[in-house]
């Protein structure tokens, strides 16, 4: 008898299923008494909308700013880097130059090749360019130092000579 009872069990499904799944265009029928139906219209389950997913924008960095450009330290130079003179009294000129610069210029004398009592001078002036008064006082050699106050500094070389004259005061006997 199993057989039959599966006969029977089939048949009852496919009754149910019959009742259930016809619902005569569209309306709603009612189960046969005893029967409760859970879902009397199976339709496509709705699938969920996709929406569309936000990509990041790169946030733009902005550039990373130039830094000016450091100007270059011209060089420190002199109109002349020896100054000779044949007698003491005369004063001679000399420049020194600076490309750019605005600061002070300063010149030195010190140490072993000092001037004092050989020449003067004067000691500062102002850049891009600035003119120095050197004036011999006796015979020797000194060295004078120009600088910048960058740091730079040019030797300017000073000769003094002096030639002197010899008066005879001796008469000559005429011949």
């Amino acid at each position: 008898m199993p057989a039959r009872n599966v006969v029977l069990s089939l048949t009852f499904c496919a009754a149910v299923l019959l009742v259930a799944g016809c619902g005569g265009g569209g309306g709603t029928s009612a189960a046969p008494p005893g029967i409760t139906v859970l879902n009397s219209t199976p339709g496509p389950t709705a699938t969920p909308a996709q929406t569309a997913t936000p990509v990041p924008t790169a946030t733009p960095t902005p550039p990373a700013p130039t830094p000016s450009p450091t100007p270059a330290i011209a060089a420190l130079t002199v109109s002349t880097n020896t100054l000779s003179f044949t007698a003491a009294g005369v004063t001679m000129t000399f420049s020194a130059s600076e490309n750019g610069y605005a600061g002070a210029f300063t010149v030195t004398s010190a140490g072993t090749t000092a001037c004092s009592g050989i020449a003067t001078f004067t000691a500062s002036g102002t850049g891009p360019s600035a003119s120095f008064d050197v004036t011999s006082v006796a015979a020797g050699q000194c060295q004078l130092i120009v600088g910048d106050t960058l740091g730079q500094t040019v030797p300017v070389q000073v000769d003094v000579t002096t030639t002197g004259v010899t008066i005879s005061a001796v008469r000559r006997k005429p011949h």
